[in-house]
């Protein structure tokens, strides 16, 4: 279980849990997100129920929210309201030090520490059908869409994606992108 004070880090993304859904009732999800210089963004994607926030504490962050672009110093908020496409980086030459606020918070401490995790493993992109699987499996969890792709095709590739990362063929399971079994 993630409490306040837990801390996760990869090479581009750390982040420091302040408030959880236990802390809250669920109410609220709250931690602060560094992320190094450097072009990595998550991509476009959308909460169907939930309001995020984010408030810039150093250096600079850039949001495309739906159709804007903005650019946030310390001190400037933004919100994506439920079912708005978006995506965040660093826009600066600096670490960029910025609080994330998701309400309701759905167990969304879980999605984040794993993600970064996979970040941390190099896993991503995923470099494998394990990799990929990982990360489809935390998806599906926990409703998170990639934004442009019906969320019941996204629901079918990433079921596809599961099944095959744990499909024997030819007596092997399907390790790795490219993986073949041995011919006889």
């Amino acid at each position: 279980m993630i409490t306040s004070g837990t801390v996760v880090a990869g090479p581009h993304t750390r982040i420091e849990f302040e408030r959880t859904s236990a802390d809250t009732d669920g109410a609220l999800l709250s931690f602060k997100e560094t992320f190094q210089v450097g072009p990595q963004r998550p991509p476009t994607h959308l909460h169907a129920t939930q309001t995020e926030r984010f408030t810039v504490l150093s250096g600079t962050l850039g949001v495309r929210i739906g159709r804007e672009t903005r650019i946030l110093g310390p001190g400037d908020t933004a919100e994506v309201p439920p079912g708005t496409a978006h995506t965040l980086w660093n826009a600066g030459g600096e670490v960029c030090v910025h609080r994330v606020e998701m309400m309701p918070a759905l167990a969304m401490e879980d999605f984040f520490h794993e993600i970064v995790t996979i970040e941390a493993e190099g896993g991503m992109p995923p470099k494998s059908f394990a990799q990929a699987a990982r990360l489809a499996t935390l998806l599906l969890r926990h409703r998170n869409q990639l934004a442009g792709i019906p969320w019941f095709l996204q629901r079918v590739f990433f079921g596809l994606v599961v099944l095959l990362s744990s499909a024997p063929l030819g007596g092997r399971h399907i390790s790795a992108v490219g993986d073949r079994p041995a011919r006889p």
